[in-house]
């Protein structure tokens, strides 16, 4: 399935590219994010008085692959000098 140009899997890094083109001084991610971890990682709902703030990051969840690719986008963007 694809969605703006993109199939569904690899949506979140359009979304991360477009933040990095912004004219932001600076752009933040949630590892979340950064995983493509979707809704079942989500660190707060809002509305909810119970469950939130539970997520945490595993070691075994850190992966080379997503360190290459932020690390390529932030050089393609020109962004990994900062600004």
């Amino acid at each position: 399935m694809r969605c703006a140009g993109a199939r569904l899997p690899l949506l979140h890094w359009n979304l991360i590219r477009t933040v990095l083109m912004s004219t932001a001084n600076v752009a933040i991610f949630p590892m979340q994010d950064l995983l493509g971890l979707g809704g079942t990682a989500r660190m707060n709902t809002p509305g909810s008085a119970t469950g939130n703030w539970q997520w945490r990051l595993r070691a075994t969840e850190l992966d080379e692959r997503v360190a290459t690719r932020l690390r390529w986008l932030c050089e393609l963007i020109d962004r990994a000098h900062g600004r």
